[in-house]
């Protein structure tokens, strides 16, 4: 009203006033709608420092394949912070098979029950299922339980199917030079496959020997799930080598793994498969891992990729976008004829800057030397005759035995991958292929030049580019500021 009644309207403050009317109504328009697509869309989100692992597609897909009831008893005290965390979990678990029957407990409450158990105390969750138990530890305090907590599914997992799954064996060749688990026993230095191991184990698997001592020139034993043959260094056996055909025919399973270095092309293994196998080293110098913190030419031997097919054993490693590597690997390629009941598929190939290394030099030159995308693994599958998907045999056949040893599964996590999705696929189990979550900590590790970069760079490059930017909001201000005044001048 004073504006109204005044000689001279003053046109910055009516527009003031407008851009001030205007952002109050944006304002609650906006208000509005985010309370109204809070209200309709109901979401929550752990935003917490503190996160502990859900229950992952892998567990939830085992769950539904139970066929018997399998009970969960979970023994926390009423009130409890980690039991209520315990529960938030398992009640994820709940909608994915009728026989899955969870019982909370108290230890202190019902102690003859929790001995009839074996359980000691609360802070323990039990998986029975008939007369088999597994027992996971996890504590009674939230600070003490969060390592337990992060890594809840994976160790859930791992228990179920020791209970819920009949064990069964896998066979790992020796007598040919192959890797071993604990690296003793003379010249061969090459990094040792214990975390393989320990990975079969996990998923209720009994690992065993398989020479010719154990009858590997007649005959695969019976109870074999499966054939493991890891880097050999020495040919095999024609009687070794028609023992593995004719188990492959039987609709066995096989995974095999081999070392350009050896010099082995291993015609007697690779022939019957369909496959052949190059004992030139490929290289990259575009796609590589570093070994180490500084650049080393030889570093582009160890070939990392992200060329992966819709084949079943890389469905996981794909849709994560994950990356596989190889150290000093050679290429595994379809021979010119093979049997018509046999079907190969390359699920991993190297990137086509990759080249076959022929002079070892580490430098493409070519011609000879080609870039293409060669294959790495090789997945082949020969078909029954009776037609059952379930007696087929099944091959998974890789250029490289690195990339299962203790140091690639413990630094690339798809490796890890396609090792567990490889063995369901091999067993035809890949419909219980899927993620396993956890909140564990990876710890990262950097180069002597990315430290010092992240150094340099929050220490002065970040303080000087904020100063540099306000000085220069402020110059922009104060012009701003001067050229009103110099236009009523």
């Amino acid at each position: 009203q004073a504006m109204a009644r005044a000689p001279l309207m003053e046109e910055g403050r009516i527009r003031e006033a407008m851009f001030a009317g205007l952002g109050f109504a944006f304002i609650t328009t906006f208000a509005c709608s985010i309370l109204y697509v809070t209200i309709e869309r109901d979401a929550k989100a752990d935003l917490s420092y503190f996160r502990m692992a859900r229950a992952g597609d892998a567990t939830k897909k085992l769950i539904a394949s139970i066929d018997q009831e399998l009970t969960v008893y979970l023994f926390f005290a009423p009130g409890s912070d980690v039991g209520a965390l315990v529960d938030a979990y398992f009640d994820e678990l709940k909608d994915a098979s009728a026989m899955l029957k969870i019982t909370k407990m108290d230890h202190d409450l019902e102690p003859k029950k929790a001995r009839e158990l074996g359980v000691n105390g609360n802070g323990v969750i039990l998986i029975q299922k008939a007369g088999r138990k597994e027992q996971i530890f996890i504590g009674s305090e939230v600070e003490k339980s969060k390592g337990a907590l992060r890594g809840l599914d994976a160790e859930v997992q791992k228990r179920l199917l020791q209970v819920a799954r009949p064990k069964r064996t896998v066979y790992l060749t020796q007598g040919h030079g192959e890797r071993t688990q604990d690296g003793i026993g003379g010249a061969d230095q090459r990094a040792t496959i214990a975390l393989l191991y320990q990975t079969l184990e996990d998923q209720n698997y009994t690992v065993r020997a398989l020479s010719s001592a154990e009858g590997l020139g007649v005959e695969v034993p019976k109870d074999a799930a499966a054939v493991f043959i890891l880097g050999p260094t020495k040919p095999f056996t024609s009687a070794e080598a028609d023992t593995l055909e004719k188990y492959s025919k039987a609709g066995g399973r096989m995974l095999i793994a081999l070392d350009p270095e050896s010099g082995l092309k291993s015609e007697e293994l690779l022939k019957p498969l369909g496959l052949t196998f190059s004992t030139v080293t490929l290289a990259n110098d575009q796609a590589y891992a570093r070994t180490g913190q500084n650049q080393n030419p030889s570093d582009r031997a160890n070939v990392a990729t992200r060329s992966f097919s819709s084949h079943p054993t890389v469905n996981f490693l794909s849709r994560n976008n994950g990356t596989f590597v190889v150290m000093n690997a050679g290429a595994i390629d379809e021979a010119a004829s093979h049997p018509v009941d046999l079907s190969i598929d390359f699920p991993v190939r190297a990137p086509p800057s990759t080249w076959d290394d022929q002079n070892n030099d580490y430098i493409c030159t070519t011609p000879p030397e080609v870039r293409k995308a060669w294959g790495l693994v090789a997945a082949v599958t020969r078909r029954p005759a009776s037609g059952k998907s379930e007696e087929e045999a099944r091959t998974l056949v890789s250029g490289d035995s690195d990339w299962v040893a203790d140091v690639m599964l413990t630094a690339v996590q798809g490796n890890q991958m396609l090792i567990v999705d490889g063995l369901k696929w091999l067993l035809s189990e890949e419909k219980l292929a899927g993620t396993t979550n956890s909140e564990l900590d990876i710890p990262m590790t950097r180069t002597r030049q990315q430290d010092a970069f992240w150094f340099y760079g929050t220490t002065f490059l970040a303080p000087f580019a904020v100063i540099g930017l306000g000085f220069l909001l402020r110059r922009r201000t104060s012009s701003a500021r001067k050229t009103p005044r110099e236009a009523r001048s």
